[in-house]
């Protein structure tokens, strides 16, 4: 046999033990964690309901991932009437506000 094939073979070898090595041996994931909070809230003297919502996670998942957070705060019929988005490296929050209230539509049927 060459000295090529050998070299060939001995490589093939190396990266087979390799790759099983680390398969075996290889340090588990540190768990990815998001927390989140939501809230509204209705300012009487203002006449305005004002919207909350925010995200963060972990410093693991921070090293690998940025934060994308979509709010929109609907009406009882299902029509939006504020949305916000925003990203950001380990945290995001949004602060919406929805002023004139009397023009939101009547709310539908309810079931009871």
């Amino acid at each position: 046999m060459n000295a090529l094939a050998c070299h060939r073979r001995f490589v093939c070898r190396s990266l087979l033990i390799i790759s099983v090595c680390y398969l075996l041996f290889q340090e588990s994931a540190p768990a990815q964690h998001v927390w989140g909070y939501a809230s509204l809230e209705f300012d009487a003297s203002a006449d305005k309901l004002i919207g909350y919502a925010s995200v963060e996670t972990d410093y693991n998942t921070a090293a690998l991932y940025n934060v994308q957070l979509d709010a929109t705060i609907y009406d009882q019929n299902q029509n939006a009437v504020a949305y916000g988005s925003v990203q950001g490296y380990q945290t995001a929050s949004i602060i919406k506000e929805v002023a004139d209230l009397q023009e939101l539509p009547a709310p539908g049927p309810t079931d009871n």
